[in-house]
């Protein structure tokens, strides 16, 4: 267990892999909170390869072990429903992003459950879910890589919905205050470094061009 462990922070996987699993088929009952790591690891490895039908294997018997806390789930709960969303197994996934609620440590996750939730409903053609939760994580988590995407994803949906001046203009008249809250658009966007469009996981961003048709020529993000 200790060398499998070592070589997976060493990023030697397939070593760690094989004496992960030898120690998985030998361990005994009396070590529930090994096993949980062996199953944690192996879940995260395979997610890392893309292997997510072996991801979700390996998650699900963490899940299944009652020697931890329900705050330690959650970035279990969180690795699982990233695998379902991964597979187009969207309801699955939405399941399991609303479990993830950790706290300290464990709370790590809590912005991209929330921001992966949002996403799951768009695929399931569920706007108003979607937007709701995309707003809720520009609420709930200012400052992250999430909320620039889920502002993105946002005024993505104005624009197709042709709101353009939602989409790419800040709202006028209002106090500072309720515009920093409440503004979704591309303009708002664009205060932040360019670096967090580029440099940001959420984001699947093709260019950055000038709008081409705007008045103030105005930044507009392509998107794919």
């Amino acid at each position: 267990f200790k060398l499998g462990k070592l070589q997976y922070l060493n990023n030697e996987l397939e070593e760690s892999k094989n004496n992960l699993e030898i120690f998985i088929s030998k361990s005994l009952v009396s070590e529930p909170e090994k096993s949980f790591y062996a199953y944690q690891i192996l879940g995260e490895m395979y997610l890392t390869l893309k292997n997510y039908d072996k991801a979700l294997l390996y998650l699900k018997k963490c899940l299944n072990i009652n020697a931890v806390t329900t705050n330690q789930m959650s970035p279990i709960k969180y690795k699982a429903g990233l695998a379902h969303f991964r597979l187009g197994e969207y309801d699955k996934a939405i399941e399991r992003f609303m479990q993830v609620n950790g706290t300290g440590e464990y709370g790590s996750f809590n912005a991209a459950a929330m921001f992966y939730l949002g996403k799951s409903y768009q695929f399931l053609k569920d706007d108003e879910n979607s937007i709701a939760i995309f707003k809720r994580v520009r609420e709930r988590f200012p400052l992250s890589d999430e909320e620039i995407a889920a502002t993105f994803e946002v005024a993505k949906y104005n624009f197709k919905k042709g709101l353009y001046d939602e989409a790419f203009s800040e709202p006028m008249g209002d106090s500072h205050e309720k515009k920093s809250r409440f503004d979704f658009s591309i303009k708002t966007l664009l205060d932040n470094p360019i670096e967090r469009f580029l440099d940001n996981e959420y984001l699947n961003v093709s260019e950055i061009l000038v709008q081409p048709d705007s008045n103030s020529q105005e930044i507009g993000l392509l998107y794919d």
